[in-house]
């Protein structure tokens, strides 16, 4: 990914500290939004559990016909309305 952002720009660029720690900022904070997948591996790990807690405790994703989850037995560990809208996962 370092040599494309070098192709496009030029060669060297990213061999400076501060350029290369900007290449790594977000579009929106005027970066170029190449992020390391070492430092997405946590993030992607929480966001595909609170996708499988959801089904565990109500199966509301359609996996799961109507009138429970997997473990409603859970609900009492996560409390009631964690994953809904504006809940406290």
């Amino acid at each position: 990914m370092i040599q494309a952002v070098e192709a496009v720009s030029y060669v060297g660029m990213c061999g400076d500290g501060y350029a290369r720690r900007r290449v790594h900022l977000p579009a929106r904070m005027r970066g170029c939004g190449i992020r390391s997948l070492a430092t997405l591996a946590p993030i992607a790990y929480c966001a595909c559990f609170i996708e499988s807690a959801e089904v565990m405790l109500d199966g509301s994703v359609g996996v799961v016909a109507a009138g429970g989850g997997f473990f409603d037995m859970l609900a009492p560990t996560f409390g009631v309305g964690a994953f809904d809208v504006g809940g406290h996962r």
